[in-house]
């Protein structure tokens, strides 16, 4: 039984969802690394240069201290 939510989950349960590449752990541990030293804008900066449509559709709303952050 699956109740409430979006056709999302309708999609999730039936089809799966999209493959994931793998990506380097290192990758992972510099960017905490360099939250846990700097906070969340120079990250936002990054990720504004490398790929400015996605950057355009994130929600910068969200406040360093939130645990929304780093999920």
């Amino acid at each position: 039984m699956a109740v409430g939510g979006t056709g999302l989950y309708i999609k999730a349960l039936t089809e799966g969802f999209d493959e994931m590449p793998e990506i380097d752990p290192a990758i992972r541990i510099q960017l905490n690394q360099l939250y846990e030293k700097e906070g969340l804008a120079p990250i936002q900066k990054i990720v504004a240069e490398s790929d400015p449509l996605f950057y355009g559709q994130v929600d910068k709303k969200i406040g360093p201290d939130s645990s929304e952050q780093r999920k």
